[in-house]
């Protein structure tokens, strides 16, 4: 099965908020850990938007929040047309690359090896999470913004005329004020850029800059585990996974499910995998490789069944009361969804085959049959059980990470936050 891109999206050349969607989805593709051999994507990128909501496993520190906002803010003021406008954009985002890079603390700077050729820049990245968090308020693509920007700026000009004109008169004036207020891509209350911005930065965000985060997270997704985690400044270092997280217990009953049931998705999807690699390794006939896999996959099911948590227990995992957390959860910051019905199905085959608790399970051919028919019906011609050269370049291992939906961004720009806290 071969998808072209061209046509199969041709669709969404008209509708604005459907064709953002699509590019922030197709950009996924190039993030770290994202290769989703048996398709479980949608369902680890859900958990991930009602954990951790704006996030991007590719986002690195929590101040290119305001990068990007001034960065444009400053192109504005070139007063070019949009084609122009855009290089000025690309420019300065490439010259930021430099400014950073002088800097005492490079961890997560943008281009810190290839530089100024780096082919994707962080607005690209930061773009979606900037209107989840409220900080941009206008929906529209990176190339539209100068558009509308000019059009604003017109709107606040005659706003002022307006505003001055009742001034004169002694006359009200708020509803204007506020008006004009809103009349603007950005936030009105975004922070101003530092003097030297952006000849002479750093990473660190200070008093003023991380306030409007934690506000900006209060009002646009506060029902989410990274405003609770940012709003009550917990920082902790040690915490790998989130459902771990110390101040588990102080979590709300709705955070707490959640995350009891990403859990449990992370370590019986993560034995899916390992069976996944372990069938290529016997395909490609590499005997080493498949009994580290065969080790790996023993290791994971004594796990399974050996774990300390009462929580986790895998008889005790309500599959139906996964899916309508997962999906039908309403609230400020997330829609409700819909996974595909044959997502659904391979993960309910999985959890009953993991449910007859039987430590040669991977050697059953319904188990294999499962695995494999699950990667040849999303991959088609390109499935390494039947593509030579696909096989050849599997490279050993495939999706073999456990999920931690994000958690490493989110905990990084919790980081960003204690310091300014000294945490």
């Amino acid at each position: 099965m071969t998808i072209t891109l061209k046509s199969s999206l041709s669709w969404i050349d008209n509708d604005k908020e459907a064709r953002g969607k699509v590019l922030e989805l197709l950009s996924h593709f190039n993030e770290k850990d994202s290769r989703d051999e048996l398709g479980i994507g949608s369902i680890r990128d859900r958990i991930s938007d009602l954990l951790f909501p704006g996030t991007s496993t590719i986002q690195t520190r929590l101040r290119y929040f305001f990068f990007i906002p001034w960065l444009y803010q400053e192109a504005e003021k070139k007063h070019l047309n949009d084609t122009e406008s855009l290089k000025i954009i690309d420019q300065l985002e490439r010259n930021l690359i430099t400014s950073l890079m002088q800097s005492d603390d490079l961890d997560g700077v943008f281009g810190k090896t290839s530089g100024i050729t780096l082919k994707r820049l962080p607005s690209s990245v930061y773009w979606s999470g900037l209107e989840k968090w409220g900080i941009k308020s206008k929906n529209c693509l990176q190339t539209e913004y100068f558009f509308y920007a000019k059009k604003l700026e017109n709107k606040r000009a005659q706003l002022e005329k307006e505003i001055a004109h009742l001034q004169k008169r002694n006359d009200d004036y708020s509803e204007l004020q506020i008006e004009k207020n809103k009349s603007s891509i950005w936030h009105f209350s975004l922070p101003k850029p530092p003097k030297d911005f952006p000849n002479s930065v750093n990473l660190k965000v200070t008093d003023e800059e991380a306030g409007f985060i934690k506000e900006q997270l209060r009002c646009h997704c506060g029902e989410s585990l990274l405003a609770y985690l940012a709003l009550n400044s917990h920082y902790s270092q040690d915490v790998t996974v989130p459902w771990e997280h110390p101040q588990f217990e102080n979590f709300d009953v709705e955070t707490q499910k959640l995350l009891n049931h990403a859990e449990f998705f992370s370590v019986i999807i993560h034995g899916a995998y390992l069976l996944y690699n372990l069938l290529l390794a016997d395909l490609s006939e590499n005997k080493k490789v498949y009994q580290d896999y065969k080790n790996k996959l023993h290791e994971w099911y004594q796990k399974l069944y050996s774990r300390d948590s009462q929580v986790f227990h895998l008889d005790n995992w309500f599959i139906d009361d996964f899916w309508i957390t997962i999906e039908k959860r309403k609230i400020s910051y997330a829609e409700p969804i819909s996974i595909n019905r044959t997502t659904k199905i391979f993960i309910e085959s999985w959890v009953s085959i993991l449910q007859l608790k039987d430590p040669k399970f991977y050697k059953l051919n319904k188990v294999k049959k499962l695995i494999i028919e699950r990667e040849k019906y999303l991959k088609g011609a390109r499935s390494r059980f039947t593509n030579k050269k696909a096989l050849e370049q599997w490279g050993g291992a495939a999706g073999v990470n456990e999920l931690r939906y994000r958690w490493p961004t989110a905990k990084q720009f919790l980081k960003d936050l204690s310091v300014v806290e000294g945490i």
